[in-house]
This record gives structure tokens, sequence and C-alpha cells, in this order.
């Protein structure tokens, strides 16, 4: 199917061109008539007219997505999340207050859990039993 079809063409283009060959000085408005005038545009030519075409099929398309974008931006409503609510500071239930004395507070001797013994404020062990304080 698709050789025949190639034949056909082939046959077409090879009697145009003969015709075209036979026609001598006749050859250019035999070109016209069959449609194959490329500068039948007044002298503007293919791409001049090409860019013609694109910029018209682009205002067109343009044109048609702003329509578009704005019906939607009309049928939108804009809904905000509602505000936190206001954040209260939580006091602590039944906590017995933390009672710190001077004395351990300001470097000064601390006793040892064990044995009693005086230790320094910044001992971590008794320096007479030994045991962690």
């Amino acid at each position: 199917m698709v050789i025949v079809m190639y034949e056909k063409v082939i046959n077409f283009v090879t009697r145009t061109e003969n015709l075209l060959k036979d026609a001598g000085e006749y050859g250019h408005e035999m070109e016209h008539m069959m449609g194959w005038d490329w500068n039948m545009m007044g002298g503007w030519g293919f791409i001049p007219m090409f860019l013609v075409g694109f910029a018209f099929l682009l205002i067109i398309g343009l044109s048609l997505y702003y329509l578009l974008s704005l019906d939607r931006r009309q049928n939108t409503t804009v809904i905000y999340a509602p505000p936190p609510p206001p954040v209260q500071p939580v006091t602590p239930v039944n906590t017995a207050p933390v009672v710190t004395s001077s004395a351990n507070m300001y470097g000064q001797t601390k006793f040892c859990p064990t044995c009693g013994a005086a230790v320094p404020h910044d001992a971590r062990f008794c320096p007479s039993c030994g045991n962690k304080v």
C-alpha cells in the first residue's frame, strides 16, 4: 500500500517537472497556477508570514488563558484558618517547693549522708568514708 502511494507521488512530481521544463519561459505562470509560487504574498516570503501567523496564534492563546484564569479567580473564595487559642500558663499541682539552703548555694560545706562528716561543697566523694555524695 505504501509503495503504491510512493510510486504515485513520484510519478506526479516527475510529470509536473516535465511540464514545467516544457513550458519554458511560461514556467513561472504555470507554477503560480499550480500553487507553487513561494513569493505569492506580495514579496513578503515564508518566514515573515510564519512569524505573523505565530504571533496571531500566540495572542489568541494568551487571551484565552487570561479569560479562563479570570473566571477561576472570580469563583474562588479565600478561607483563612481560625486563629489558635490563647495559651494559658499551666501551674503544677501538688508539688512541694524546692528548698535550697544558703550554705549549699554559696560554696559552704555539706555533710555526708553515710557517715555524717563535713564535706566541701564542690567534692563528689566523702573524704572520710569515700562514699559518693
